[in-house]
């Protein structure tokens, strides 16, 4: 069965999702538990946890098989918050925040989640054959532990009003792909 726990007063969740290769899997998304949050200059996007501090104050206080970055915003992907983390951990990650993580270089197995498009034949694309696409010289057969029944997609907004070109008001999606449930996971809402 499918848990979901709000971890801070932002976007910060605690997921587990069945599978069949193992009792559950549990993905952390967009974790900023720790510090302020600063897009850009501290005058123009600054915040961090006040009287509604997280329920955990460290990625070290979970135990999750994962993480999910839907954007490249520091309330989403917060560096001191993942410099918290193990770095076995592999981070599965929208395009936009796969080249910050890259460009961050801080150690993690980074597999980006792809944008879906009409052109697809299915709604999302398994944990598994994404780590596989996306690191293929990994000969030690980590991905071996990441369910193949779990799924990820990113479905970008076309609506030619969204000001950050697509992915402030896009649309994440974690699917169990044998229990035909999904998370749709809109942190900013739908235009």
């Amino acid at each position: 069965k499918m848990r979901l726990q709000h971890l801070n007063a932002d976007s910060s969740w605690l997921i587990s999702l069945p599978s069949q290769t193992r009792e559950s899997f549990t993905i952390v998304v967009d974790p900023w538990l720790e510090g302020w949050q600063i897009d850009f200059w501290s005058f123009f996007s600054s915040q961090k946890h006040g009287k509604t501090h997280p329920h955990v104050r460290s990625l070290k206080d979970l135990q999750f098989d994962a993480i999910y970055i839907s954007h490249e915003f520091t309330d989403h992907l917060h560096r001191e918050t993942l410099e918290g983390a193990d770095r076995s951990i592999p981070i599965f990650a929208t395009p936009w925040a796969t080249k910050k993580l890259q460009q961050w270089d801080l150690g993690f197995r980074i597999i980006e989640v792809p944008l879906w498009s009409n052109d697809d034949h299915q709604s999302t694309t398994s944990m598994r054959r994404l780590a596989q696409r996306f690191l293929p010289d990994q000969q030690d057969g980590w991905y071996q532990s990441i369910p193949n029944d779990i799924g990820f997609a990113y479905l970008p907004t076309t609506n030619w009003m969204d000001a950050a070109g697509g992915r402030l008001h896009g649309v994440s999606v974690i699917s169990c792909m044998n229990s035909q449930e999904a998370i749709m996971y809109t942190p900013h809402g739908v235009p």
